[in-house]
């Protein structure tokens, strides 16, 4: 009798032990799901936040870069601007050049004929403009122009180059 009241004790005391220690896991099993869901929805969170960042990044990325190939095109039409103006200028000074020629020819001969006929061994008055224009020959106006033509690539390529290195310089994080 007494040892079947001990054993019924000793049978109710494991059956709360157990009782105690199942209710135990089962918190444990709880707080594990819930941190589990809280990850989750962290992550979820940290996912969208991330693809909304990479998206605005993204539109900045392309909104620079339609800017830099806006100025690149600007650029090109101010050089084949400036390429047409000095065909145009090249033209005229090779036209001027050439009509120098003939003036300096036309005095040259005219001084000479006067001079022989006069016996005077010094020239008369020479307009030093159709001087300096005579001895200035095509390759001389080809050269300048070709000067001018590299002058007006590279002023280009220096404001393509500033405005890509601001360019960058706005959309590198420091």
């Amino acid at each position: 009798m007494i040892t079947d009241k001990i054993l019924k004790y000793l049978a109710f005391a494991a059956c709360l032990a157990a009782l105690a220690l199942a209710s135990v896991q089962t918190w444990r099993l709880h707080s594990a799901q819930e941190d589990k869901a809280e990850a989750v929805v962290a992550l979820a969170t940290e996912r969208r936040e991330a693809a909304v960042r990479l998206v605005q990044e993204q539109a900045q990325i392309r909104k620079t870069e339609n800017a830099l190939q806006l100025s690149a095109l600007q650029t090109r039409e101010q050089v084949d601007a400036a390429a047409r103006a000095t065909a145009a200028d090249r033209t005229a000074l090779l036209e001027r050049v050439r009509l120098a020629e003939l003036r300096a020819k036309r005095l040259l001969t005219a001084v000479s004929s006067a001079t022989a006929a006069a016996g005077d061994t010094e020239a008369g008055l020479i307009d030093h403009s159709t001087e300096v224009l005579a001895t200035i020959g095509a390759a001389d106006v080809d050269e300048a122009s070709r000067a001018d033509l590299i002058r007006a690539a590279l002023l280009g390529c220096y404001r393509d180059y500033d405005s890509a290195r601001a360019a960058l310089a706005s959309t590198v994080p420091k």
